[in-house]
């Protein structure tokens, strides 16, 4: 009986863990140059997770060996957005998001954060990097995102690999 119970229990908390899918897509220079980066300001009326972002992004940069400054050859944009999983963003005729046709989780609607960069050289407006990651979510607010999303969108810099996914079990 204790041996069941014990099982019984196990399955209850794996029942509890699941897998986010993380999308990527990056694109730019193979070994960008490091040296000093310009982070674009943020307007007053930014958001809290806009500013974790852009904080995050910046963190990342100097972990692979940037430097923040105010003045450098590259300049550093973070943007971040959240939408209905379902809604499809296009530009005219150019799909920009697909909408989910993912089932709800849980009984509450999806969904999809998404944090993207762009550092560009400022001496010619040349794209040295270029990268989003998104994840679809039912329960989860923007900010508890923003770390793992900056850390994918970052992950590249300096060797994009195009558009990808990664996978990970959470609790």
């Amino acid at each position: 009986m204790f041996r069941l119970t014990i099982f019984a229990a196990a399955l209850f908390l794996a029942g509890c863990t699941r897998t986010i899918e993380t999308r990527i897509h990056s694109a730019g220079q193979a070994n960008v140059e490091k040296s000093g980066f310009i982070l674009a300001p943020a307007e007053k009326s930014a958001s809290a997770e806009l500013i974790l972002a852009r904080d995050l992004v910046a963190a990342q940069m100097e972990n692979k060996g940037f430097k923040a400054s105010q003045s450098g050859p590259y300049y550093l944009e973070v943007g971040v957005s959240a939408r209905p999983a379902f809604i499809a963003l296009r530009d005219t005729d150019k799909l920009l998001a697909a909408g989910s046709n993912k089932r709800k989780s849980r009984k509450c609607p999806l969904q999809e954060y998404r944090l993207a960069v762009a550092l560009t050289r400022i001496a010619d407006g040349a794209v040295m990097y270029r990268a989003s990651s998104a994840e679809y979510h039912c329960k989860a607010v923007l900010a508890n995102t923003m770390l793992p999303l900056a850390e994918h969108a970052m992950a590249d810099l300096g060797n994009p690999r195009g558009e990808y996914a990664v996978k990970a079990k959470v609790e």
